[in-house]
């Protein structure tokens, strides 16, 4: 099977097919259903950074840093981070540990396109752990 379409096993009519934009450094790939109005995509890249610091960088999303070139390139768009507060239904679950109830956030970001289309709103939940931490 070729790389540019891959099945997605989400039913019939849905397959990731491949954008090539020139940036080969970036994998994308596109999907939607015919008469569906969503187009979902995804992208792989090989990070070159440890997961501590990829951790920060995602993190750490509305930055100063960050929010200024977002109001630079997208004006007065949206871009929040939402921490939910413990015991919220949407929060971990009230029995975790305190410091396990701080390992989410939810990310709401809007992007300017170019017309005929609207602006992309993307809304990301973001939840870390530790994974083997004494490798037991």
């Amino acid at each position: 099977m070729s790389i540019s379409k891959l099945h997605t096993g989400l039913g019939t009519g849905m397959w990731w097919t491949r954008v090539r934009d020139g940036e080969l450094r970036v994998k994308k790939f596109k999907k939607f259903k015919e008469g569906d109005q969503s187009v979902w995509g995804k992208a792989y890249a090989t990070i070159h950074a440890s997961a501590p610091q990829v951790l920060a960088f995602l993190w750490n999303y509305c930055s100063n840093l960050r929010m200024i070139e977002h109001f630079k390139k997208d004006g007065h768009l949206l871009r929040e981070v939402y921490v939910p507060p413990p015991g919220s239904p949407i929060s971990p679950s009230k029995n975790s540990s305190p410091q396990h109830q701080h390992r989410t956030q939810f990310i709401v970001v809007q992007k300017s396109m170019p017309p005929p289309f609207k602006t992309r709103e993307s809304n990301i939940r973001v939840v870390w752990d530790e994974f083997n931490k004494y490798n037991d």
